[in-house]
């Protein structure tokens, strides 16, 4: 799963919205929706700026490669 979706489900998981989580990780909304959609890839900075707001837990790169079916690491 690329990150776009396993941010749409994290924060989904955390129950904010897109404009949310924009405001807590310091990016623009409109740039959100494009990551989450698979339109662009967020850089290294940005995807770190978004996972803080949403608090993303160390276990859920884990749970997202079980569930893609790929070796845990």
């Amino acid at each position: 799963m690329d990150i776009g979706p396993q941010i749409r489900v994290m924060r989904a998981v955390r129950g904010i919205s897109q404009r949310e989580l924009a405001q807590a990780s310091g990016i623009v909304g409109r740039d959100l929706s494009l990551i989450e959609t698979g339109k662009i890839l967020p850089t290294a900075r940005t995807e770190a700026a978004i996972k803080r707001g949403l608090r993303w837990p160390a276990q859920a790169d884990v749970a997202f490669a079980i569930l893609e079916g790929e070796a845990a690491t």
